[in-house]
């Protein structure tokens, strides 16, 4: 199951669904319920896509991600379940990422972070110049932690320098795959992109937050630390 949700497909299925027994009770309660349902944080992969199914796209559209949510998600349920339960879920979560993704997607920026399968798919997700018309104050401002797959190549690594877009990041993961070395030419390209973007993140500090934390877990391990779902 997917939270990538037509919305109006979502809209409609969920007007005027009700549980008889359910429904009796307070707003109050249905609405705290439907809250204890909402996972508090996932894991959504974005990747590009390269079957022939779409190479028939052109411009624009050929520069858009897919995303992958947790295969039990539970939002796309929830939000067909009831206008309670499609409220709650708007509390938290935003239809976030147009024309980023084929479709976008509800998201939490408090709580998701997105795992990028590879640089690549950051490149196609948020290039370093991007001249498409899009919400960038979604991830100048807004995404808080993002994982980047493994990258065995160095030259792909520079797809990673889409990451100077992400001024409000509070944790950036390099994945690491337990019993494969990342070689050393792709590991001091990596350092290369990082001194960049602590360069950058210094330059935009507000307030004196603290740089952003840099890792090198396994998917797993960021699961684990960070409470996720995926």
């Amino acid at each position: 199951m997917s939270s990538i949700i037509p919305v109006d497909d979502a809209i409609a299925a969920a007007d005027g669904r009700t549980f008889p027994l359910f429904s009796k009770l307070p707003l109050e309660l249905r609405l705290m319920i439907w809250k204890e349902l909402i996972p508090s944080g996932r894991l959504i992969t974005i990747y590009t896509d390269y079957s022939t199914s779409h190479k028939h796209l052109t411009g624009s559209a050929f520069q858009r991600a897919r995303a992958d949510p947790p295969k039990d998600e539970t939002l796309k349920g929830l939000s067909q379940a009831s206008h309670d339960s499609r409220m709650m879920i708007q509390t938290t979560h935003t239809l976030a990422f147009r024309n980023r993704l084929f479709t976008p997607i509800f998201f939490n920026f408090e709580r998701d972070v997105l795992l990028f399968k590879d640089a690549t798919a950051m490149a196609r997700f948020a290039p370093l110049h991007d001249t498409r018309k899009l919400n960038r104050k979604e991830i100048e401002n807004k995404v808080k932690a993002i994982i980047l797959g493994w990258e065995p190549s160095a030259r792909g690594i520079l797809g990673a320098l889409g990451l100077l877009r992400f001024q409000n990041l509070d944790t950036l993961i390099w994945e690491n795959i337990p019993g494969l070395s990342t070689p050393l030419f792709v590991i001091a390209r990596q350092r290369q992109v990082e001194r960049l973007l602590e360069q950058r993140w210094k330059e935009i500090q507000i307030n004196d937050k603290p740089r952003t934390k840099i890792e090198n877990w396994s998917i797993d391990e960021a699961k684990k630390r960070l409470l996720l779902v995926g």
